[in-house]
């Protein structure tokens, strides 16, 4: 289980994230999505042991982050499918699982 309490994270005065909450459970998936600069890698950077939170928690097992995770992996969607948008990706993993859903295909 990953867990994350009110993590905050900045650079110098810049505060990049603030007061996050998260938790994800044994064979769960999660989706950090978002624009630009708000903080999704900042946020697996945590996880992974990358860097440190400017305050809050960040554990893994029950266990507290302090340092870099060797066990931990995670992949930008532009290396994992660089010919794909995100909403081409995501759709077609919900149409194939439900197909109430045709008009997600065409972003509608």
């Amino acid at each position: 289980m990953v867990s994350i309490d009110s993590l905050t994270m900045s650079f110098g005065a810049y505060v990049a994230v603030q007061d996050v909450d998260l938790s994800v459970s044994d064979g769960e998936f999660l989706a950090i999505v978002g624009p630009t600069v708000c903080g999704k890698s900042t946020i697996l950077n945590a996880i992974a042991g990358l860097l440190k939170a400017a305050s809050g928690i960040v554990s893994i097992d029950g266990q507290p982050v302090r340092g870099i995770q060797n066990d931990i992996d995670y992949l930008f969607q532009d290396a994992l499918l660089p010919w794909k948008t995100a909403i081409r990706t995501w759709s077609s993993v919900l149409c194939s699982r439900v197909s109430a859903l045709p008009n997600v295909a065409s972003g509608r």
